[in-house]
């Protein structure tokens, strides 16, 4: 079945999760942690309250107190928006950071005898204090590059030239290594022992400097397909056997059975590090790298104005030259949005450029619904995006290639990542954690058995295929 493109045209101006015989596998856990070591000849009592049989809901980040803050809804699903006016979005706070460090070292003097006593292995010297100066080097680096937005909210457009982009892009792939953390990948580029840092990002749990997030990976684009957090307070386990979650980036289907396919990553404090983004960015393809005709990442703002996109206007800010006759598509991962851009037509010398107004929340969807398409008359366009789903959106261009071409990722391409099981046998997460498990998984279900708010449509996936030009 295939999806029908429906022309718009824009106003010029403006599971079973039973953990009985279910191992990680070898890929998913890095060398630096032998299984040996991380798992332990008993099986804990923390497996006895997953016996019945759990699935996974959305409950979106633990809330937490960031000084001038407002969380803000949003027409995507996905993780809720935090709004600090006048703030730009992967913005630092250094002196939260340092907080947050006094109050961990004081958690880790109150349960060093207990994890020394349960840890079959001993810590690298020094690998705390090497991780965290390393962590440390990559905040440092989320300063202000000039899109704070502009007070005069959505009736104001910002025009950027393509330098101006690439240094908010420079500013996330500096970043990118702790926006999420995934720990098989800071181990291995701070070089610091992977037990080490799963301790180190345990305690800073504990004392609130990261959230722990639990996301079964997506089988097609590997994105998180639904994000749970650890607290005291949510634990997002629902009855449901086994989960069939969709993919908020791709709207594919997924099948989840086993904790293998539940990766753990962290998050840092939004008072620590500033985002404002619903979901991340998952890995492109070669194929739709290939394919690509324009690519900016745009950040969100709080003031809500928009930003512009020069192609083939001939200014001094132009990104690009004009784009060809056809039929494209455009996607964004993060809010998440798909659409078609129809070209009409070779744009002429004489052709003055078209304004083309896009609010991500009029592009936004979900699984079965019917992708529209913008239609400009010719390749010379004035691209005005305005953030109002107060999240980071791409500005992404490619040719009109299948979901499969778009969102695949290759096996051999997806790099590690650390299960949940690998988390669980964790023995710095039996002392700081174990001793709430059962209440906080039962106390949940049911807490959650009634939370609608991020529930998908009960409706097929359409899979969307190659369109006739």
């Amino acid at each position: 079945m295939t999806s029908q493109p429906n022309d718009i045209e824009h106003d010029k101006r403006n599971t079973d999760w039973s953990f009985n015989n279910i191992l990680p596998s070898v890929e998913s856990v890095s060398k630096a942690l032998p299984l040996s070591q991380m798992v332990s000849k008993r099986r804990s009592s923390l497996f006895n309250a997953f016996q019945s049989k759990f699935g996974i809901t959305d409950v979106g980040n633990s809330t937490e107190s960031v000084p001038g803050c407002t969380e803000m809804p949003i027409t995507a699903y996905g993780r809720p928006v935090k709004v600090v006016p006048g703030r730009e979005s992967h913005t630092a706070d250094f002196e939260a950071f340092h907080d947050f460090l006094r109050k961990m070292d004081q958690i880790k003097q109150a349960n060093c005898e207990k994890v020394e006593l349960a840890t079959p292995y001993e810590a690298e010297e020094h690998s705390s204090t090497r991780f965290w100066d390393f962590v440390q080097s990559v905040v440092e680096k989320a300063l202000p590059v000039g899109f704070e937005g502009d007070p005069e909210g959505s009736k104001a457009v910002v025009h950027k030239s393509r330098a101006e982009y690439e240094r908010f892009h420079t500013k996330l792939k500096e970043t990118e290594i702790i926006n999420p953390i995934n720990p098989v990948a800071i181990a291995q580029t701070a070089d610091v022992p992977l037990a080490d840092v799963i301790s180190e990002l345990l305690y800073a749990t504990k004392s609130g400097l990261v959230s722990m997030q639990w996301a079964p990976v997506c089988e097609r684009c590997i994105s998180p397909v639904r994000t749970m957090t650890w607290s005291n307070y949510d634990w997002g386990l629902l009855k449901k056997n086994p989960i069939k979650p969709y993919c908020q980036a791709c709207r594919f289907e997924n099948t989840i059975q086993s904790m293998d396919n539940v990766k753990v990553f962290f998050m840092l404090s939004e008072s620590v590090f500033y985002t404002m983004a619903t979901n991340f960015h998952c890995k492109p393809n070669e194929t739709i790298v290939e394919a690509t005709e324009a690519k900016i990442h745009l950040p969100a703002n709080s003031t809500g104005s928009g930003w512009r996109i020069s192609v083939g206007c001939g200014d001094d800010k132009q990104y690009r030259g004009p784009l060809d006759p056809g039929l494209y598509r455009m996607h964004c991962p993060i809010v998440p949005t798909q659409n078609y851009l129809r070209v009409k037509r070779k744009a002429k010398e004489t052709d003055e450029p078209y304004y083309l107004n896009i609010k991500h929340s009029a592009l936004t969807v979900r699984p079965g619904d019917t992708l529209k398409t913008l239609t400009v008359p010719h390749g010379k366009v004035h691209f005005q995006i305005f953030p109002d789903t107060y999240s980071e959106w791409i500005f992404w261009i490619h040719e009109d290639l299948d979901d499969q071409e778009i969102f695949g990722v290759p096996a051999n391409d997806r790099g590690d990542f650390l299960n949940a099981y690998a988390i669980l046998e964790h023995p710095t997460f039996k002392v700081l954690f174990e001793d709430q498990i059962e209440n906080i998984v039962y106390d949940a279900v049911e807490k959650l058995r009634s939370n609608d708010e991020c529930k998908l449509r009960e409706e097929p996936v359409i899979q969307q295929t190659r369109n006739a030009r």
